[in-house]
């Protein structure tokens, strides 16, 4: 499972921050190019995902802080005004993380599922 004792948490500041739940210290910060909505660690712990306020899903290794995947697509383009990415989770392998879109009036729908890579290490 994911390591112990960490949480993961993204805001309006445009931060992406781990934290240690025992502490209460921030291990991490990350930054983003636009207010995050939503955040979510991977099964392994390896990698932090988040969907930001332009509709872009990013993946970072939390090892190193460097993001190992961006997708900055929007997922319906002709609706762009009125569509927002509004969450993430990971499959519970670990392979893949899905992403879900909110369409006025509150429709929720699945919107798209990314590959995430095999950290460096080797781990799954």
């Amino acid at each position: 499972g994911a390591p112990a004792w960490r949480v993961c948490s993204g805001g309006m500041d445009r931060t992406a921050r781990v934290w240690s739940a025992v502490s209460g210290a921030c291990l991490l910060e990350i930054a983003a190019e636009r207010p995050l909505l939503a955040v979510a660690f991977s099964p392994c712990g390896n990698f932090l995902a988040a969907v930001s306020l332009n509709n872009a899903i990013r993946l970072w290794d939390v090892s190193s802080g460097e993001a190992t995947l961006v997708d900055g697509r929007d997922p319906l383009p002709s609706e762009r005004a009125s569509a927002l990415l509004m969450g993430a989770a990971f499959s519970p392998d670990g392979k893949a993380l899905i992403a879900l879109l909110i369409r006025p009036p509150d429709t929720l729908e699945y919107c798209a599922s990314l590959v995430v890579p095999r950290p460096a290490s080797g781990e799954p």
